[in-house]
């Protein structure tokens, strides 16, 4: 066997020194999480308090290691704790210690799956998560389709475009023409990226318009028909509607099956953006689904990983752990956290998983 290039030898040797210095560091950071009365969730600092105890300017060259740990150290003191349990502050938590492996081997592998010769695996693997999603949310796997994207706000964007390609085919090429006016629908507690996916389209933030909800956060379905009707009588073109399956202020669940009649009777996109609480009502959304075209489920919020971790290394980590999970809610909230979103698209008339009932 020859010997491996010198160059790769160093790098293991400082990866060797890298984690002897840090994950002890580590270690201590995630039991100091668990003293609850003597550590603090932040230690705030304001910006120019920041400046004064760190050095943010770009080096000319590499630090020493012991510089390295130090600034590390300045790091964790001053940074949130996610995974304190008194913090509130958003709608995830801090990491699982086999996400945070999937993150480093993510990094280690450095490979993007945009085509099967660069990463063969994950592109495998890509598939099987889209499958298994789609038949946890009562979909025939072998019709539906999907796709993998960072955060739910990518996947209300993508959800949208795929709209505008069935009604607007002419745009991908040419762009909107002046008889088109496109209007999208949402409620008025939907998550503010819909209107920004609007404008982000071409179609500007004014082409959304937002729908009364009641008082428990839940889109007002007599009124979202009247502004459908309302619209087609000035001549515009709703073509999109936003469905809300757990707002992020009330937690909100419109109604799905009320929203996919009436998008069935006027030939509405019907868009369900299950961010909130999409993974903790499967029953509930299949039960809508018969008529929805996409959903969009983050898993990054309910099963608690690292916001950019590698979702297609966690699925193989998931087969090693967890083979024979039936998708109940209990067994989904041990899991590793993955950080995308996945949009699952699938044909009017759903097959009802018989483990989902």
């Amino acid at each position: 066997m020859s010997a491996p290039r010198s160059h790769l030898q160093d790098q293991c040797d400082e990866l060797d020194q890298l984690f002897a210095a840090v994950l002890p560091l580590v270690k201590q950071y995630q039991l100091e999480n668990g003293q609850v009365d003597e550590t603090k969730v932040v230690d705030f600092a304001t910006p120019s308090e920041l400046a004064e105890v760190m050095d943010f300017t770009p080096p000319e060259q590499g630090k020493e290691m012991a510089e390295l740990v130090e600034c590390i150290k300045t790091t964790m003191k001053y940074s949130v704790r996610t995974g304190h349990p008194r913090f509130f502050d958003k709608l995830y938590a801090g990491s699982d210690s086999i996400g945070q492996l999937g993150e480093f081997l993510t990094a280690v592998f450095n490979t993007n799956v945009h085509t099967y010769a660069v990463s063969p695996v994950f592109a495998v693997m890509e598939t099987a998560v889209i499958k298994r999603v789609a038949a946890l949310l009562g979909f025939n796997p072998d019709t539906a389709e999907g796709s993998l994207v960072p955060g739910g706000t990518y996947a209300n964007l993508t959800g949208m475009i795929i709209a505008r390609h069935k009604y607007f085919p002419h745009v991908r090429m040419e762009g909107f023409r002046a008889e088109d006016k496109p209007i999208a629908l949402c409620s008025a507690q939907a998550h503010y990226s819909v209107r920004r996916a609007t404008m982000m389209l071409g179609f500007g933030m004014n082409g959304t318009v937002s729908v009364p909800a009641a008082r428990n956060g839940c889109m007002d379905t007599i009124a979202l028909e009247d502004t459908i009707k309302s619209l087609i009588a000035e001549g515009k073109k709703p073509f999109f509607v936003n469905a809300t399956a757990g707002t992020t202020v009330m937690g909100g669940f419109d109604n799905l099956v009320e929203i996919s009649r009436i998008c069935k009777q006027y030939d509405l996109w019907l868009h369900v953006d299950g961010a909130w609480g999409g993974t903790g009502k499967w029953k509930r959304l299949v039960i809508a689904i018969a008529i929805v075209i996409v959903i969009v489920i983050p898993f990054y919020l309910p099963l608690n990983g690292d916001f950019w971790c590698n979702f297609l290394f966690l699925f193989l980590l998931l087969l090693l752990f967890c083979i024979g999970w039936e998708g109940s809610l209990q067994k989904i909230n041990v899991l590793p956290y993955f950080a995308v979103s996945v949009i699952i698209m699938t044909q009017p008339t759903p097959h009802i998983s018989p483990k989902i009932k």
